[in-house]
């Protein structure tokens, strides 16, 4: 079993291919199916059938705003990427080494659009930051 804080996303936001998001606090990856109502007349009971047309994924990191570190790297770079139509390419991976930086082998890789970013600054508690990144694409899993 690997625990959560050994899972980190590495991405190229700044043409920097393989760079982790540093100071991360929590990461998820939400994969679903787009589904459509096949129902016919003909279908019996009151169960509807359902067939699926569609995937699609989504990611939600957030973490620590740190002025030193690539953590500020990232968020200037995600910054300039709210709402761009250039995808970010990424790998979730299990990390190790100095401050858990370097990537294992790969759970899932893909693009995504970063299509939200959220920073809150409350009194006197750490400043972080939300980042949603939506799939575009196919989500890789190695075999």
């Amino acid at each position: 079993m690997i625990k959560g804080q050994y899972i980190r996303i590495f991405s190229n936001m700044n043409e920097t291919a393989g760079r982790v998001v540093a100071a991360s606090t929590n990461m998820v990856l939400h994969i679903s199916a787009t589904v459509e109502n096949s129902s016919t007349k003909d279908t019996t009971g009151d169960w509807v059938e359902n067939q699926v047309t569609g995937l699609q994924y989504d990611i939600s990191v957030d973490a620590l705003v740190v002025d030193s570190d690539s953590g500020a790297s990232v968020l200037n770079d995600a910054l300039n990427k709210v709402g761009d139509a250039e995808s970010v390419a990424f790998e979730i991976a299990p990390a190790s080494g100095d401050k858990q930086r370097t990537k294992g082998s790969t759970i899932c890789s893909g693009t995504a659009l970063v299509t939200s970013l959220q920073i809150t600054a409350p009194n006197r508690q750490n400043s972080t930051y939300n980042m949603q990144l939506t799939g575009k694409g196919e989500l890789v899993v190695p075999a």
